[in-house]
């Protein structure tokens, strides 16, 4: 799969980017990870600064990750979002 065109200039998450990225595993990835730099052990944050690292992987610029973790916590709240939702695979199809 190739680089996620990102189009922050409209203020939705793109779809491409949904379907995609685990959403749901990087808002949890980010909400843990503060909590886990005082009391996690090495492992748990690499896991959770890895998870995160999906979004630069996708080709989302640094200033628009935080405006997606804000969104995220939104939709999540209001129920919109179909947060960490995955196309199904070839397999699955």
């Amino acid at each position: 799969m190739g680089i996620v065109p990102w189009s922050g200039a409209t203020g939705r998450i793109p779809r491409e980017l949904v379907q995609r990225v685990d959403l749901a595993a990087f808002l949890k990835a980010v909400q843990a990870e503060s909590a886990l730099s005082k009391f996690g052990t090495f492992d748990e944050l690499r896991a959770c600064r890895n998870e995160r690292s999906k979004l630069k992987q996708a080709g989302v610029p640094p200033f628009e990750r935080k405006r997606i973790y804000r969104a995220l916590l939104a939709y999540e709240g209001a129920g919109v979002l179909p947060v960490g939702y995955r196309p199904p695979t070839a397999s699955q199809a």
